[in-house]
């Protein structure tokens, strides 16, 4: 089997006021407000590492308040590969033409993988 392709897409931030962070964020790093879906929204990039903020009730009951978000091609194929290196999977999502899964690292750090479609 070859490997998948998997590429760093952004860093994921957990943060409890979503819009506040946003506008702190994006006046930050001079960047506007792209994509928002649901509880996450993600900054425009600004070269190749993104910024993305997701809305939980409370960043410290979170393990990882930060953690990084990866672009795949095959999500299956991504997946069975990170676990083939030791990650575990912690949960699949699917909204609104993305679909990621949670893993964790063999240390316990929580990554994303994430297949954008269309």
């Amino acid at each position: 089997m070859s490997r998948p392709e998997i590429r760093l897409n952004s860093v994921m931030i957990n943060v409890i006021d979503i819009e506040a962070q946003a506008r702190f964020w994006s006046e930050l790093l001079g960047v506007e407000i792209g994509l928002e879906l649901g509880d996450h929204v993600w900054l425009r990039k600004q070269g190749g590492v993104g910024v993305a903020l997701q809305r939980v009730d409370d960043p410290a009951a979170v393990p990882g308040r930060v953690h990084i978000d990866t672009l795949v091609d095959d999500l299956p194929a991504a997946q069975s590969h990170a676990e083939s290196l030791g990650a575990t999977l912690v949960a699949a999502h699917d909204l609104g033409g993305l679909a990621w899964v949670v893993m964790t690292d063999p240390e316990g750090n929580e990554f994303c993988l994430v297949r954008q479609s269309g």
